[in-house]
């Protein structure tokens, strides 16, 4: 997955190589007519060792907003009220292909860049 991601060290300078999207809590999928693009925001389990000062106290998720675009092709199919899945990044016939699943609910999108837009701590009661 993050080597189809341009700014990496936006995850890789909290987390080092100790993370991965096995577990994503999706929740939100924004598609903009500019790009045209495709904005995922989810949580991961993983907290890092060090969280940035800015974040709250007692953050034990994070929250990760990915942009992907221009995109070239999606499919979203379902969606429900907890979409707890897999994200990954693949290659398909030469293109990136950015893919979540989960029961109920998949969203699959070809694109040309894949971008960090933020990432953030997260109380999850």
């Amino acid at each position: 997955m993050i080597e189809h991601i341009e700014n990496p060290r936006a995850l890789t300078a909290l987390f080092g190589d100790d993370f991965d999207f096995m577990n994503v809590n999706l929740h939100e999928v924004v598609v903009h007519r500019d790009g045209p693009s495709l904005r995922l925001r989810f949580d991961i389990p993983q907290v890092p060792q060090s969280p940035p000062a800015r974040w709250p106290a007692s953050a034990n998720t994070t929250q990760i907003v990915l942009q992907a675009g221009p995109i070239e092709e999606l499919q979203i199919t379902g969606f429900t009220s907890l979409c707890s899945g897999i994200l990954r990044s693949l290659t398909d016939q030469g293109a990136p292909l950015l893919e979540f699943t989960a029961s109920g609910c998949s969203v699959k999108c070809k694109f040309v860049s894949l971008r960090v837009e933020s990432v953030t701590g997260y109380i999850n009661a």
